[in-house]
């Protein structure tokens, strides 16, 4: 029955098409300007019916209502002018503005269209098209119509002005239903759907059509281009006949070609656009290279949004996955808490794993010391899980405790009469061992790091947990129970710094480096600013033209006491004591002064690199103590290049993000140090306005032979000249790593190959003198 009555509504449509087309080939102009108007005030009722037919989002079908209907009323005007005369109604200013007016309609409902419920990533791939097809189109445009005859269609003539809006409003037209068509699930498009994009683009199509006609003087009233417009009218009709009588939703998203597949159809899309053009006029070389450029350019921005959305979607799936763990741990820590209820495990066991606790541990070693016999060793072993801390702020406290209780589980198996496990807070497990003097500790500390080498399975999750083991050993290495345990803390924080699992067996030299961080510290406290202290600096260049834009400030100490102490043995070392602070500040102001000697003696505008301590970004008198040094100086703002390193811009995003605002205001720029090997997030570049990433030494140290850390360096690049960034390079050392860095497309370069970090004077010899 619904079928039936679709082919008698479209049946009416189809008959006043069929009559309209017979009589306009005929030149029955007077039939043909009474039907004309019939088939539009029938296509615009029916598309009102199919209006009125939703719950919501009405909007597009009253636009193509509205269309067809203006589009009748036009056509009756025409009709009664010609009919009454005397007068022509090509003529009639009126008319042609109003028969402008159903495109605006039509480009009203695709906009909606465009532009409702839609995802984030999904709008700016939308729009990347839009700026793609529209350059495309009016490049297209100017070939077939304006080329070569542009300041002849300046004169004011409505005729003409009243064609070129058509122009422009079937250009957008066009552009956005193209660029709405492509974000629809193509297995899920509705029939009707499929009749509305045909009727639409039929009727863009065909205004460009009569628009050349116009131009070139060639129009003939109610001629096949009138059959068509109808034709495009009558489609629209038909589109709402269907929806009326089989209303379905339409998917607005991606489409299954994803990927490469969807970038190929959209290239080949924007091909055919000028490629149709060249029909009519064969495109300049110039025009061929615009073309090119744009679809090339669209290409990769389409390429960086794939990419970006299949991150976003990967971090949605991660967070569900996440709540869903939340809620099965939950239930574990109460069936925990109920198992942790005897009086024994409040005195003598850890709550969490169910190991002994630290108290307990403390008193059985020291029971064990002076219980030893000559014959035997007592060994203490310390277990600290690598980045525990990581793993409690990604996936929360009750799986980091889940985690602990599984190794307490791993370790029972070792346990025995002479071997006591417990957890000492924290991820910290002790083992104390007591074995004849002959005994290799050896086969112990293997099985526990076999033990700790398993990954562990929580919930959904497969986690791989390094850790650090520090061993000490009575009598050899100590006499009490407080300097074993912290002998083998020593050994473990030894085994700690090479970043990756690993024992370490205390020694003397071990128990140094902890005297030499402590003499380092007392000495840090108590030398003179600047008088110890002095500058160093080291050149940077572009890297393509070898030109000389800037250097960076270096920081040395020569101790009165310890004589010269390397940057990285002291800097930590003053972050943490708060020495850094005022060695900070001099610093900044001893930069500033050199670079504005510099730059008015020689006349240039180099920019000097000025590195900042995290805590002096946590002072909120920063941006005032710099603008007063600047002042003092009499320094330009752009001279000053800040450099931040990537642990900092991760704390405190929003503050940061103020203060970055603040100097970038200001014209002075700012610089992530050491990127790529850090925390290296793009949400941070995101909300911070920087201006420059440096590359690391470490990957720039492995570019030559090293195939990862080369597209690692390309992705750097690539991120930053998307995100309108410039790159510097650091420890570039030979012509190698040069002229591939130049290849990727790095900025600047900084390293041994131009210069090693040398004192005032000599810089200035090296490289002002001869600038």
């Amino acid at each position: 029955m619904i079928l039936g009555r679709t082919v008698l509504r479209s049946s009416i449509i189809g008959a006043l098409l069929l009559s309209y087309a017979a009589v306009s080939y005929l030149g029955l102009d007077l039939y043909g300007n009474i039907l004309s108007p019939l088939l539009s005030f029938a296509c615009a009722w029916y598309a009102l019916r199919a209006a009125l037919s939703m719950p919501d989002n009405r909007f597009p079908w009253y636009s193509i209502a509205s269309g067809a209907g203006i589009w009748g009323i036009a056509d009756l005007i025409w009709a009664v002018q010609e009919a009454a005369g005397p007068g022509n109604p090509d003529e009639n200013v009126f008319l042609m503005y109003l028969y402008l007016l159903p495109g605006v309609a039509y480009l009203l409902a695709f906009l909606y269209i465009a532009f409702y419920d839609r995802r984030r990533w999904a709008s700016f791939q939308f729009l990347i098209d839009l700026a793609a097809i529209f350059s495309v189109l009016i490049g297209s445009v100017y070939t077939v119509f304006f080329h070569e005859q542009f300041l002849s269609m300046l004169s004011f003539d409505h005729e003409v002005l009243s064609a070129s809006l058509y122009l422009i409003v079937d250009l957008f037209l066009i552009t956005f239903g193209v660029s709405v068509y492509l974000t629809l699930r193509r297995d899920r498009i509705p029939f009707y759907i499929k009749i509305m994009f045909t009727a639409i683009f039929t009727y863009a199509l065909i205004d460009f059509v009569y628009v050349y006609e116009i131009f070139h003087d060639m129009y003939v009233p109610n001629s096949l281009i009138d059959v068509v417009y109808m034709v495009s009218i009558a489609l629209l009709g038909f589109a709402s006949i269907v929806f009326i009588d089989f209303p379905t939703a339409v998917a607005i998203g991606p489409s299954r070609d994803k990927g490469i597949v969807a970038r190929i159809n959209r290239a080949l899309l924007l091909l055919a656009i000028p490629l149709i053009a060249s029909f009519i006029r064969p495109p300049t070389s110039l025009e061929v290279v615009f073309f090119a450029s744009v679809i090339l350019l669209h290409q990769a921005v389409s390429l960086i949004i794939h990419r970006l959305v299949r991150r976003e979607l990967e971090l949605e799936e991660k967070d569900i996955e996440t709540r869903r763990l939340d809620a099965l741990v939950q239930e574990r820590t109460r069936e925990l808490q109920i198992m942790n209820q005897t009086l024994e495990n409040l005195v003598h066991k850890d709550a969490i794993t169910g190991q002994y606790n630290r108290k307990f541990f403390m008193d059985e070693v020291e029971r064990w010391l002076a219980e030893a016999q000559a014959s035997e060793k007592i060994w203490m072993i310390l277990l600290d899980f690598n980045r525990f801390k990581t793993i409690n702020d990604t996936y929360g406290h009750d799986v980091g405790d889940l985690i602990l209780r599984q190794f307490g589980k791993r370790f029972e198996t070792l346990s025995e009469d002479r071997i006591l496990f417990a957890r000492l807070g924290g991820d910290e497990f002790g083992v104390v061992c007591r074995k004849p003097a002959a005994d290799p500790i050896l086969p112990l500390v293997q099985q526990l790091m076999g033990l700790c080498s398993a990954p562990v399975q929580v919930g959904n999750f497969t986690l791989h947990i390094g850790v650090s083991i520090g061993v000490a050993v009575f009598p050899d290495d100590a006499h009490t129970r407080g300097d074993l345990m912290r002998h083998a803390d020593i050994a473990m924080y030894i085994a700690k710094g090479s970043g990756v699992s690993g024992v370490s067996f205390f020694d003397h030299t071990a128990n140094e480096g902890v005297e030499r961080q402590h003499q380092i510290d007392l000495a840090l406290k108590k030398a003179p600013i600047p008088g110890e202290f002095s500058l160093v600096y080291q050149p940077q260049y572009t890297a393509h033209s070898k030109q000389l834009i800037g250097m960076e400030a270096l920081l040395r100490w020569n101790s009165s006491e310890l004589g010269f102490v390397p940057p990285d043995a002291f800097i930590s070392i003053a972050e943490e004591n708060g020495v850094i602070i005022p060695l900070s500040e001099w610093v900044m102001k001893e930069s500033i002064r050199q670079i504005t000697e510099w730059n008015r003696r020689y006349g240039l505008s180099l920019a000097m690199g000025i590195n900042i301590s995290p805590l002096q970004l946590d002072d909120p008198r920063f941006v005032s103590k710099l603008d007063a040094l600047l002042a003092e100086a009499g320094a330009e703002p752009k001279w000053i290049n800040l450099e931040v390193t990537e642990r900092s811009a991760m704390k405190g995003e929003k503050v940061l993000a103020d203060l970055f605002k603040e100097l970038s205001r200001r014209n002075i720029s700012l610089s992530i140090d050491d990127f790529g090997t850090g925390y290296s997030s793009l949400s941070y570049l995101k909300r911070f306005e920087i201006d420059y990433l440096k590359i690391a030494k470490p990957l720039v140290d492995g570019l030559a032979d090293n195939e990862t850390d080369r597209q690692i360096v390309q992705a750097i690049v690539m991120i930053a000249t998307a995100l309108g960034l410039r790159t510097i390079a650091e420890g570039v050392e030979d012509e190698s790593q040069l002229a591939i860095l130049d290849h990727l497309g790095c900025d600047e370069i900084q390293g041994y190959f131009f210069g090693k970090p040398v004192n005032p004077q000599e810089f200035e010899r090296l490289h002002l003198k001869r600038e």
